[in-house]
């Protein structure tokens, strides 16, 4: 996997965690890239403020929701944007929000 695949499957990882998006945005701050976000472990998760819920999400993730989340974006006009670091919201959420501004519709 090419780098930058590996940084946006990271990214889908971490916005796939669901929760606090400042925590994560703490994580992503701290370590610089996605990639070495998780590949600092459990342990700085929880420093960083992750509770339960998002270091498990971290730890086992729902390899049939990002399945379903990378189906999606091979679509036309379907991005993974850098929208955790630009707006601070999940994927999740990432459809019911206008592209350009990042404002809820």
């Amino acid at each position: 996997m090419a780098s930058d695949d590996c940084e946006d499957e990271a990214l889908l990882r971490l916005a796939a965690a669901g929760g606090s998006v400042p925590a994560r945005r703490r994580l992503l701050d701290t370590h610089g890239s996605a990639t070495a976000a998780l590949a600092a472990g459990m342990r700085d998760w929880r420093s960083h403020g992750l509770d339960d819920a998002q270091v498990h999400a971290l730890s086992h993730p729902d390899e049939n929701a990002l399945a379903c989340t990378r189906d999606w974006l091979t679509e036309p006009a379907h991005h993974l944007l850098d929208a955790v670091r630009t707006y601070g919201f999940d994927v999740a959420t990432a459809g019911n929000r206008d592209a350009r501004s990042g404002v809820p519709r």
